[in-house]
């Protein structure tokens, strides 16, 4: 096991924390690597979306519909990585004797940092680096601790006392800031802040979600939403609450545009995509909902010139037979 890991466990069940068996092994190891494998599609996925990044003259041939194809995979693949390392951390416990012993086993080496930040501020980085430098070597040659080295060093002790070495290499002086990061993270985890603001945030977010939600409502139909929610589980039920907080809290409630118009874009905008499902959604919310048959023509007699013959010729074929009779 390495190191830097080593002083981490992850147990296999409630009570007195137990060496993992070989099975619970491989599902701890299946578990971190899921996040790493994500990480690594990831960075396959943000080069698409650098490569597509040119802008194109008039009309954009391939440049956005890549981007628009791998967006949502980026979203899914941190969303699945987030699931898994919560996973992965569950009943984790800390062996702090053996976080000590992994740091000794460096001979002081990993406190040498800490030890020309000190010496920089009295002989300057470039003369402290020197120093620090050419001990660690002797330190590697002679399988001597970092510190003992340090301490036969003139150059270094004209600059500090034996005391002030010895705090050098203690790891609790050189947390920096991860105190505070900590306490930030549980801050905002907390359930019951005694931030009456934080406590407030969180009931007008509940309510706004809500409001949200009925929204969502108002647009698609009770029928659509309550299939969706039926569809609801853990793994996609963060998704839900995605599209619910932004697409229909953020956009379809600002004041800029009408609903009616916003209907007629969205349209639109599914046959430059080529989202059919999607299209026959919001196409048959609108006829719900009031939206002319002569204004969705129009749309569509739009996107013939501007996405193609054949993605308008889709969106016609769609359209309810029996809203053509009308």
């Amino acid at each position: 096991m390495q190191t830097e890991v080593g002083g981490s466990v992850r147990a296999c069940g409630p009570g007195p924390r137990r060496l993992l068996d070989h099975a619970a092994q491989a599902q701890s190891d299946r578990l971190r690597r899921r996040p790493r494998r994500g990480g690594a599609r990831s960075a396959v996925c943000v080069a698409t979306l650098l490569a597509a990044m040119p802008q194109e003259q008039e009309r954009g041939l391939g440049g956005w519909h890549a981007e628009w194809e791998t967006l949502p995979e980026i979203f899914l693949l941190a969303s699945g990585a987030l699931h898994h390392m919560a996973d992965a951390i569950a009943g984790l416990t800390l062996d702090t004797k053996r976080m000590r012993a992994n740091i000794d086993a460096t001979r002081g080496l990993v406190m040498a940092e800490a030890v020309t930040m000190a010496l920089a501020e009295k002989i300057g980085k470039h003369e402290a680096h020197k120093l620090v430098e050419s001990a660690c070597r002797r330190a590697v040659s002679e399988g001597a601790h970092l510190r003992d080295v340090l301490a036969r060093e003139p150059a270094v002790m004209a600059q500090i006392t034996p005391e002030a070495l010895d705090r050098l290499f203690a790891p609790e002086s050189y947390l920096g800031m991860a105190e505070r990061f900590v306490q930030r993270v549980l801050a905002a985890r907390t359930p019951h802040s005694h931030d009456p603001g934080r406590r407030r945030y969180r009931m007008d977010d509940c309510r706004s979600l809500r409001s949200r939600a009925a929204h969502r409502r108002s647009v698609l139909g009770d029928s659509y939403v309550d299939r969706a929610l039926a569809r609801r589980n853990d793994f996609n039920g963060e998704f839900q609450d995605l599209i619910t907080r932004y697409a229909w809290g953020e956009i379809w409630t600002r004041p800029g545009l009408e609903q009616r118009t916003r209907r007629l874009l969205v349209l639109a905008m599914m046959v430059a995509l080529g989202r059919h499902e999607e299209f026959k959604l919001h196409l048959r919310a609108a006829i719900e909902h009031g939206v002319a048959k002569d204004e969705i023509k129009e749309v569509l007699l739009q996107a013939a010139i501007y996405c193609g013959v054949p993605a308008a010729n889709t969106a016609f074929h769609l359209a309810p037979k029996r809203y053509l009779r009308q």
